[in-house]
């Protein structure tokens, strides 16, 4: 369009020179017609020089044209090198704004989940704590109640005891009582011996009772301060279960407390403990083993073992 509007305008230009060259002036005679030929070749030469300043000035206005279209259509790709980025930006930042929205969501959702949660945990935690105090309240009542049967226990156990330790004294003191002799003939067959070994505050001794020869009752009775264990038992009482086998009696004790085995050698009665619950007959934990021998004529007990844990 430029380049229409530049020859136009050539074209009028050159049409003006033409028309004025071409107009005839009146001079007078040779010299009038002389200065009319020298007009026509002015103006010829004015067209001409007319036609080449056009055609310098279109390829002017042509070169311009296409610097300018190439200008204009690098600007224009630039343009739209822009446009696409800014499209990608924003569908870049629409979608990073999608999953902005999708996290912020989803933790909103977690969020939800965990309040629940923690809700549900608080409930769980009161109802757990109401079940554990109640369970707590309970077993301190089941505690309590077997302390009280266990004080209960250990005071019958503690009042047979001291009752058993009595009659061993009594015995003991009534064996020490028939004279020098450790032997006492009397009817039915019946003898008494007893031993001591130790002194007042740790010692071990015991009372026995024979019927033809045979161990009818017997009464141990240890200490060693302030623990005492006493152990008497009838044959023809409820304490233990007797059998014999020659020299040999075995006494097994009431509730599986223990068995103790009484050896006769000549005039000697070893007895064997295996196993004696210490805590029925002393009042404190672990078994009583061990060994102690009493002989006609001889006041020291022989002991081996029976005295060992009795410090618990």
């Amino acid at each position: 369009m430029k380049r229409s509007i530049i020859v136009c305008c050539a074209l009028a230009f050159c049409g003006a020179g033409i028309v004025s060259a071409s107009v005839p002036q009146k001079l007078p005679g040779k010299v009038e017609a002389t200065g009319g030929a020298a007009a026509k070749s002015n103006g010829l030469a004015g067209a001409g020089n007319a036609a080449t300043a056009l055609g310098a000035a279109q390829d002017r206005a042509v070169a311009n044209y296409k610097r300018n279209m190439v200008r204009e259509a690098a600007a224009a790709k630039r343009e739209r090198a822009k446009i696409a980025a800014a499209a990608a930006a924003m569908k870049k930042q629409a979608k990073v704004a999608a999953a902005n929205t999708k996290t912020a969501t989803k933790h909103d959702d977690e969020a939800k989940a965990l309040a629940n949660a923690q809700d549900r945990s608080v409930v769980s935690y009161k109802r757990n704590e109401s079940r554990s105090v109640a369970q707590a309240k309970r077993e301190q009542e089941r505690i309590a109640a077997a302390a009280a049967r266990a004080a209960k226990l250990a005071k019958k156990e503690a009042q047979a005891l001291a009752r058993a330790q009595d009659r061993v004294v009594a015995y003991y003191k009534r064996s020490l009582g028939i004279g020098s002799e450790t032997v006492a003939k009397v009817a039915k067959g019946i003898e008494k011996l007893a031993c001591f070994t130790g002194v007042q505050d740790r010692h071990a001794r015991i009372g026995v009772q024979l019927v033809n020869g045979k161990v009818d009752y017997f009464a141990f009775y240890s200490k060693r301060k302030p623990r005492t264990c006493s152990i008497d038992v009838e044959r023809s009482g409820h304490d233990g279960r007797w059998e014999d086998n020659g020299t040999t009696s075995k006494v097994t004790l009431s509730e599986n407390k223990g068995v103790l085995l009484i050896h006769r050698k000549g005039g000697a009665y070893r007895f064997v403990f295996r196993n004696v619950d210490r805590m029925r007959f002393c009042g404190m934990d672990g078994k009583i083993n061990g060994s102690l021998t009493v002989a006609r004529g001889k006041s020291k007990c022989v002991v081996q073992g029976v005295m060992d844990g009795h410090e618990g």
